[in-house]
């Protein structure tokens, strides 16, 4: 990530959570506190373990951190399209070792922000050929848009897949045989909760425009980088991680429970 690219998209990070910190900020909770301590020390690890300055290795390491249960109380993490989001972070759900699409983008994105990757929630739907339907339509899937390179990739951090753009709202995916290998942007979900703004929306569609018209990154390269990253991540590392974050992970579960009652 360069300097002009952080000026030109920081207003992405900065349009979202404006519209969340107050909510946060509101509730004075060691709750909150405590989930954002995580999140920073989160973002040091996946930083030690990933390629240098690269969001694609980033999401690999996050994904693969995920699945072997290092974010959770309970040292696991399995799909469960639970309805809990009453604490108005989603992501605080990846702690109990179980969520869904939004629970994992939510997570990872609060990451992101911490390692200044541009990058911005992305509400679609998941599909098996590109459709045409409104933008308004209602989004069954929430993934994590990030930028490598100049140029919008969408990364799904429940099975390591990124997409690339073939029009101003589809996009294909890249590195796995999915049945349903298309995605479609649908914004709705952004702007009802996060808020972000339609001049945002605008100049995403924008972008995805112009990345369908380059070339951008190959499979070949794609493959490297997902072997580079998932080889680079050492046992004593995630072993230390672990150590080191038990007991903020049990106070942070401990805490949910609590406002759950």
């Amino acid at each position: 990530m360069n300097e002009e690219e952080l000026v030109k998209y920081k207003g992405f990070l900065d349009d979202v959570y404006k519209n969340i910190s107050p909510k946060l900020l509101a509730n004075k909770s060691e709750l909150f506190k405590d989930y954002y301590r995580f999140v920073k020390k989160c973002s040091k690890v996946v930083k030690e373990v990933s390629i240098k300055n690269n969001p694609l290795s980033y999401g690999f390491a996050m994904s693969a951190l995920l699945a072997d249960g290092c974010f959770s109380d309970s040292a696991i993490f399995r799909y469960d399209d639970k309805d809990d989001d009453d604490l108005c972070k989603s992501g605080l759900s990846v702690l109990t070792g179980s969520g869904c699409c939004r629970h994992v983008a939510d997570f990872l994105s609060d990451i992101y922000y911490e390692l200044e990757v541009n990058s911005i929630l992305f509400s679609c739907v998941r599909c098996k050929k590109p459709v045409n339907n409104d933008l308004l339509g209602k989004g069954n899937h929430l993934a994590n848009l990030i930028y490598y390179e100049g140029i919008p990739y969408v990364y799904d951090g429940l099975d390591y897949s990124i997409f690339k753009f073939i029009d101003t709202k589809n996009a294909k995916v890249m590195n796995n045989k999915l049945n349903r290998r298309y995605i479609s942007f649908r914004p709705r979900y952004l702007a009802m909760f996060y808020g972000v703004s339609e001049e945002v929306i605008n100049q995403l569609i924008s972008d995805f425009y112009d990345a369908s018209c380059r070339n951008g990154i190959s499979k070949n390269e794609l493959r490297e980088i997902e072997f580079e990253t998932i080889t680079h991540i050492k046992e004593d590392t995630i072993k230390e991680f672990r150590e080191n974050t038990k007991i903020l992970k049990k106070k942070i579960s401990n805490g949910m429970l609590y406002h759950h009652s």
